[in-house]
This record gives structure tokens, sequence and C-alpha cells, in this order.
């Protein structure tokens, strides 16, 4: 994996992912970048306001903020980000981007 330029320990609920092996699995690449928006996202506490939040405009404002901190990642290309809900559900969403190295990239909350 040393050709790899992007790389991280995958973590799924909080937790590392253990092999077979015992030893923590590796990510690269796209699925490390996705990794870490997901986490800027969760530690920047506007999802929690999102969710909480019942205005329309005011979701929406909180929808802008995502999207500036999220395009503030350098491996993204700027105004690609979009931040769109799942279906008519207030509380499921996902983030889609383009990279400047690697294919598009979609990340589900």
């Amino acid at each position: 994996m040393s050709d790899r330029k992007h790389i991280d320990l995958k973590v799924v609920n909080g937790s590392f992912v253990i092999d077979q092996a015992g030893f923590s699995e590796p990510i690269s690449d796209r699925e490390s970048i996705g990794q870490d928006i997901k986490h800027r996202i969760i530690e920047s506490g506007l999802l929690f306001d999102l969710i909480a939040e019942r205005s329309p405009i005011k979701r929406q404002q909180v929808i802008n903020k995502l999207i500036d901190d999220i395009e503030r990642d350098e491996r993204l290309k700027p105004g690609t980000v979009e931040f769109l809900a799942v279906g008519n559900s207030v509380g499921t969403y996902y983030v889609t981007a383009k990279t400047f190295e690697y294919s598009d990239l979609v990340v589900y909350l």
C-alpha cells in the first residue's frame, strides 16, 4: 500500500475495524478522504443542529455551513460538494463531491 497517497485506519461506528490477524484495517485514497469528511461533519456538531432544526430556512443555513466547511478540504474540487437528504426524511443525509485525484465521492451520514 506504499504507493497510496492518502492512508488512514478504517473506523466504523467510532471503532477501528480489526482484521482476522488482529491488526487495524487500512483504507486509502478516495475511501480515506470520505472518512475524513464524515468525521469532519460529525466533529463540527452541525449535523446535530441540522437534525434538531425544524425550520426549512434554518436547516438550509446549517447545510450551507456544512458545505462551506467540507469545501475547505483541498482534495476536493471547489463547487462540487452537495449535501442531500435521503428521500423526504429529516436525519438521513449524504454528501457528494468530486476529488482531484480519484473518482466521485459519496459519504452517507
